[in-house]
């Protein structure tokens, strides 16, 4: 042993290589410790794992069972238990104040608790057979009130008053993501007309021991589709995003079948009037290379619609102790009462034009990322001063697909853009934000403004001078 010690008071170099080493492998036992203990975990969550599945039709399809899950369970004799589980974020209130964040709220099935074991602090899952009774997540509780007992509690979300049944743990290695509150599922009539997200939506289930797991898979997928094939019809999504410039060739047979009745010609084209001509892009310089909001030209006197939160900074800036235009309203009742909302513009797109060759073009092989960058902005720089003409317009490049495709957007900037009316926030911002992307609403979300120009129809600072804009399409 004193040889052995001596050899490496020599031998440093091989002393540190043996110490590297011997940290190298305690650290692989540590992680591999780590990891065999976060799947007994998960295994202790759902002991029978092996026999729990989510239902769903496909990533693209209907993920939700917007019926009672007894539907699945008394078709399908091989489900011993099944439930569903539905997230949305919603605003919320406790103690009369806004719970910041917002709330992470999930619909489920009491029979999930079943599936999952998961420990009770207070209370059991047969809260929520009580649909005006919910479960708090630990986490979530000790935020809201972090030295009280919040259950018995009464708390708010969305519009429904709400009482604090129970709190759950869930381990934080867990593989299932902790839930700020956990609710009875809504009746099927509720969700069907309440305008709710079921597409995020899924349903677990749990099958029988010794169970055919395919002969039950394509059972299931029978059932589903007979018992919901109206609402499945309904609710598929169809979402594809493309271009305007390629509307004709990729996608307008699609849209033909879904009854759209405008031809390519009318959507987009730089030779002829198209609904783009109709369509703005609102900003706040004169030449922005992205908007806040986007507006419709309603009228042939430059008339423009958009939400009443795109119109809500230049509104607030127009008002005054004397006229608070966002409390009380605003009616122009003649041109000249409109007012200048001076930190608007209105963009429209003139055309769109695929530049990737050219951006590309100067990038080689060679090149480190610095230098590819540089030599990318050098060459939009240069095509966008070239397509400004002298300043008549605003060429923006973007970059697409990972910067593997290129297009330019040519747009003419109106500076000259007035503030023709508006409801009083009572109306405008009705419900707040707490009612935002909830169906149905029952707000007046507008607000209207005009499009100046000089008296050739181009664009001008403002000016008394300057009359309503002639739209190319409205």
């Amino acid at each position: 042993m004193k040889s052995y010690l001596k050899f490496l008071s020599r031998n440093k170099l091989y002393t540190a290589i043996e110490a590297a080493g011997l940290i190298v492998s305690l650290a692989f036992v540590v992680i591999i410790s780590c990891y065999v203990w976060q799947q007994f975990a998960v295994t202790r969550e759902a002991p029978d794992y092996k026999r729990t599945f989510i239902v769903t039709l496909g990533r693209e399809e209907l993920q939700a069972i917007p019926g009672e899950i007894s539907v699945l369970t008394d078709r399908v004799p091989d489900i011993e238990t099944g439930a569903r589980l539905w997230d949305y974020g919603t605003g919320g209130r406790f103690k009369d104040n806004v719970i910041q964040g917002g709330v992470d709220v999930c619909h489920i099935d009491p029979e999930f608790f079943d599936i999952f074991k998961f420990d009770f602090i207070e209370g059991s899952p047969e809260i929520l057979k009580d649909r005006d009774q919910v479960i708090l997540g630990e986490s979530f509780a000790r935020k809201l009130a972090p030295d009280e007992n919040i259950v018995g509690r009464t708390m708010v979300l969305r519009k429904d008053t709400v009482l604090i049944g129970g709190i759950v743990r869930i381990p934080e290695n867990s593989q299932i993501k902790e839930r700020d509150v956990y609710r009875a599922f809504p009746d099927k009539d509720e969700i069907t007309t309440g305008g709710f997200a079921i597409p995020l939506s899924m349903a677990l289930i749990r099958l029988r021991e010794g169970a055919d797991q395919e002969a039950a898979r394509t059972l299931i997928d029978t059932v589903i589709r007979q018992e919901f094939s109206d609402w499945y019809r309904i609710r598929k999504p169809e979402y594809r995003v493309t271009m305007p410039m390629f509307v004709e060739r990729l996608n307008y047979v699609d849209m033909q079948k879904m009854g759209l009745q405008l031809t390519p010609e009318e959507l987009y084209s730089i030779n002829h009037n198209s609904l783009k001509d109709a369509i703005v892009g609102l900003g706040s310089s004169p030449r922005p290379t992205g908007f806040f909001c986007t507006g419709e030209i309603v009228s042939e006197k430059g008339l423009l619609f958009t939400n009443h939160h795109c119109g809500y900074s230049s509104i607030q800036k127009l008002s005054s102790v004397e006229h608070d235009y966002l409390r009380d309203g605003f009616w122009a009742k003649n041109y000249g009462e409109e007012l200048p909302a001076a930190d608007m513009t209105a963009s429209f797109l003139i055309r769109m034009e695929d530049v990737t060759k050219d951006v590309l073009g100067v990038v080689t092989d060679d090149m480190d990322w610095n230098a590819r960058n540089r030599a990318i902005a050098g060459k939009i720089k240069e095509l966008q001063d070239a397509a400004s003409e002298n300043g008549k317009y605003n060429p923006v490049i973007k970059g697409f697909f990972e910067g593997n495709e290129y297009y330019m957007f040519v747009y003419q900037v109106y500076t000259d853009v007035r503030l023709v009316g508006v409801a009083n926030s009572s109306i405008g911002k009705f419900g707040g934000d707490t009612d935002n992307w909830m169906w149905p609403r029952h707000t007046g979300d507008f607000s209207i403004f005009r499009v100046y120009a000089d008296k050739d129809g181009n664009p001008a600072a403002y000016s008394r001078d300057n009359v309503p804009l002639t739209p190319k399409h409205h």
